[in-house]
């Protein structure tokens, strides 16, 4: 677990870099601030998750601080954050297409561009979500693997367009609620 003092995870502060979780659990649980992927100006910050696990620490992540471009990748495994907070002056994405991706929310500063990748995997609703989920980002696309969405037996609102991406064609919506 990370200290309580500190940031539990940074990625792309001073030169851009990338970290790829394939197995096991990394935790910033206990972190008092929350965990950073592309912290300066113009570097590029991407953490990818493709098996295992990644928790976030209380406060979140933060996508985005400086005017790099960042990412979020989840490919398999669990991400489990409980706020994700974009600010970014240039673009950051955020792709699921496997395994899980559980928030709280999702924020944005409405700043740069944001775009989040709906193409398969499961986009679902943290222990501790209600109301707006998911609002204000520039693009949210439903790509060909569909987007599946699970409630978590919370109530909340996507204020946010799910946008068919076009080429090829989206997957549809499925919507769960365990």
């Amino acid at each position: 677990n990370a200290s309580p003092n500190f940031r539990g995870l940074v990625i792309g502060s001073g030169s851009s870099g990338t970290m790829i979780i394939t197995g096991g659990t990394f935790s910033t649980a206990g972190s008092l601030a929350p965990d950073i992927i592309g912290n300066t100006l113009s570097n590029t910050g991407t953490l990818t998750i493709n098996g295992g696990n990644y928790i976030s620490g209380t406060p979140g992540l933060f996508l985005g601080g400086g005017s790099g471009n960042n990412f979020l990748n989840v490919q398999s495994g669990t991400a489990t954050i409980t706020t994700l907070s974009i600010n970014t002056t240039l673009a950051s994405t955020t792709s699921l297409t496997g395994g899980t991706l559980e928030v709280d929310k999702i924020t944005t500063s409405n700043v740069g561009t944001y775009t989040i990748n709906l193409d398969g995997g499961t986009l679902k609703a943290g222990a501790g979500a209600s109301g707006a989920f998911m609002s204000g980002l520039t693009n949210a696309y439903v790509k060909s693997n569909g987007a599946k969405i699970d409630s978590n037996g919370k109530n909340i609102t996507i204020a946010q367009n799910l946008v068919d991406f076009t080429t090829p064609s989206g997957g549809g919506l499925t919507l769960n609620d365990t």
